[in-house]
């Protein structure tokens, strides 16, 4: 009995170790998004195919474009998908929100065929000034999908400045939405392990004592 006493927290560290899931290296998914027409002067929305659009009858456009399947190791940065604008009145989007999605097809959670996290964010105008200045600012930068962490790359503004329309009625230059992603390492589980084996002796001792 006393050795097995003895040797009891090391054993439930190794077990907890042991009984921990596979952390999937793997991560995918892909982006969707909407727009909501809150400013003063509300949008039309729309979702068509890869892309959401918040338009208006001057033929100004705001829209974002999905990111296709994304395919990350361990952790790096990614695509979350782009904004483009189109017309001259970009003022018109100031107050119009934007819901950035994530659909999550590995590592899933509980053999699902996918699972979403979202972030919403507001446009107005950009502190800075500057030819656009128009940008989109998270309302968070940093939120978990399933065992997953993602982060919104934002500017020194606190978010993305979306590129100016072209002239003409054309699209204007596309704004990337970065971001990284990454999953606990497994070192940090077995962390975790060695300090409820630290915790188990503590008592094992007073016990005795």
């Amino acid at each position: 009995m006393t050795i097995t006493a003895r040797f009891l927290p090391a054993a439930i560290a190794a077990s907890f170790a042991f009984a921990m899931p596979a952390r999937a290296q793997l991560i995918q998914y892909t982006t969707t998004g909407f727009f909501t027409g809150g400013g003063a002067t509300p949008c039309t929305t729309a979702v068509i195919g890869s892309t959401a659009t918040c338009s208006y009858a001057n033929g100004s456009v705001l829209q974002f474009n999905n990111a296709s399947q994304q395919n990350v190791v361990k952790m790096g940065t990614s695509n979350f998908g782009s904004f483009q604008t189109m017309g001259s009145a970009w003022q018109s989007y100031l107050g119009n929100s934007f819901t950035l999605q994530i659909l999550q097809t590995s590592p899933s959670v509980d053999g699902s065929m996918s699972i979403v996290g979202s972030v919403t964010g507001d446009f107005s105008a950009s502190p800075l000034g500057g030819t656009g200045g128009l940008i989109w600012t998270p309302s968070i930068t940093e939120f978990i999908v399933g065992e997953v962490f993602y982060r919104v790359l934002v500017d020194n503004t606190g978010g993305i400045d979306i590129q100016p329309p072209a002239p003409g009625g054309t699209m204007g230059d596309v704004q990337t939405i970065r971001g990284s992603v990454s999953v606990p390492e497994p070192d940090a589980w077995l962390l975790m392990a060695s300090g409820l084996a630290g915790v188990g002796l503590m008592v094992r001792r007073r016990r005795s004592a």
